[in-house]
C-alpha cells in the first residue's frame, strides 16, 4: 500500500510510479542529494555515500512540522539557492493554488526558520520550475507548469516579486507546454 493508501498490484500491466521522482540537486554545503518526490508530496535529503535518508520535508512523514501555509503538494524542481535556501515549485494540487516557495530550513533542529510565497496566479496541475535570479530583489524565473488540454496564455515568466514588475513572459502559440525553464548568462 502506498503513502496515499493506493494499493499496488502485480496483477496488471500498469507501470507503478510510487514516488514520481522529478528533481535532484546536490547541496553544496555537504555534497548530499536533495530530491523531489511528487507522489509523496515530499522533498527528501539523501546521504550521497550511503543512500540513507537524512531528512524528509513535507508529506505524510514530514520531520519539520510544516504549518498549513508551508505544506506543498505535487511539487517539482526542488533546488538549493546560492544563499542556502530551498526553492520549490508547488503545483498546489491539494488546494488548486500553484506557487513558488522559498524556505530556510534548519536541518539540525528540523524546523523552518524563514518562509516566503510567490504566487503564480493560476493553477497548474503538472510540471513547473522556479529559478531564483536575484535574492535581494526577489526576482524569479518561473516555468508555470501545465494545464493538460488547455492552450495556456502563460508558460514562463520572469518577475520581480518585490515590485510586482513582470520583466518577461513566454508562451507557445501552438498550445505546447513546458516542463522546465532556465536562464543562462
Amino acid at each position: 500500500m502506498s503513502e496515499e493508501y493506493n494499493t499496488f498490484s502485480k496483477e496488471n500491466d500498469t507501470p507503478l510510479d510510487y514516488v514520481h521522482f522529478n528533481s535532484i540537486t546536490i547541496d553544496q554545503s555537504d555534497n548530499n542529494f536533495v530530491c523531489s518526490f511528487r507522489n509523496t508530496d515530499s522533498v527528501v535529503k539523501l546521504d550521497r555515500q550511503t543512500g540513507e535518508i537524512i531528512w524528509i520535508l513535507g508529506g505524510k512523514y514530514d520531520e519539520f512540522g510544516l504549518t498549513e501555509e508551508q505544506l506543498f503538494s505535487r511539487q517539482h524542481h526542488a533546488r538549493i539557492t546560492d544563499d542556502g535556501y530551498l526553492t520549490i515549485y508547488d503545483n498546489g494540487v491539494e488546494n488548486e493554488n500553484s506557487r513558488a516557495i522559498k524556505m530556510k530550513i534548519d536541518e539540525k533542529n528540523k524546523r523552518v526558520n524563514d518562509f516566503k510565497v510567490y504566487d503564480v496566479e493560476e493553477f497548474y496541475k503538472y510540471t513547473g520550475s522556479v529559478q531564483e535570479l536575484d535574492s535581494e530583489n526577489e526576482v524569479f524565473l518561473i516555468g508555470v507548469g501545465t494545464q493538460i488540454g488547455v492552450n495556456q496564455d502563460l508558460v514562463a515568466m520572469e518577475k520581480n516579486y518585490s515590485t510586482g514588475e513582470v520583466y518577461f513572459t513566454f508562451s507557445f502559440y501552438s498550445g505546447e507546454n513546458l516542463y522546465r525553464c532556465y536562464k543562462f548568462e
